[in-house]
């Protein structure tokens, strides 16, 4: 019986370090979430515009896009990035990444904001000229 109880001891005590030691995983976050509103303003197709920026963020960057749609003033010569929180500084990084100003990102808080957007990306003229001069992220 003594005998029984000891290897009884003895396997738990071995699983116990199993599961307490375990496997630690290391999992790669990106460093912004972007949930983005891109209107189009002479820039292309709006959903055209969503698939050709991907490239440029890489994987510092989670792209979460919430709404497509056409902007009211059509033939905008300039793209700009409009920031909808206090904190400007993932509309910052985004404007940077697809080669825009960062200093030019505007702030404004949307009234309704269903799809919970954190920024808007309004694709004027240059767009297609922004991103040939941007650089593509080199992934790791």
């Amino acid at each position: 019986m003594g005998l029984a109880l000891v290897a009884v001891v003895a396997y738990i005590s071995l699983m116990t370090t199993k599961v307490v030691s375990g496997v630690s995983l290391t999992v790669d976050t990106p460093d912004y979430v972007v949930r983005l509103r891109i209107l189009d303003a002479g820039g292309g197709d709006a959903k055209m515009v969503a698939s050709e920026i991907r490239p440029y963020l890489g994987s510092d960057f989670d792209l979460i896009i919430v709404e497509t749609a056409d902007f009211e003033g059509r033939d905008l010569p300039h793209s700009f990035i409009i920031a909808h929180g206090e904190d400007m500084k993932v509309a910052q990084a985004l404007a940077k990444r697809l080669g825009l100003d960062p200093d030019e990102v505007a702030q404004k808080t949307l009234e309704y904001n269903q799809t919970q957007a954190s920024a808007t990306l309004v694709a004027g003229l240059d767009f297609d000229t922004l991103l040939s001069l941007a650089q593509k992220p080199e992934e790791d």
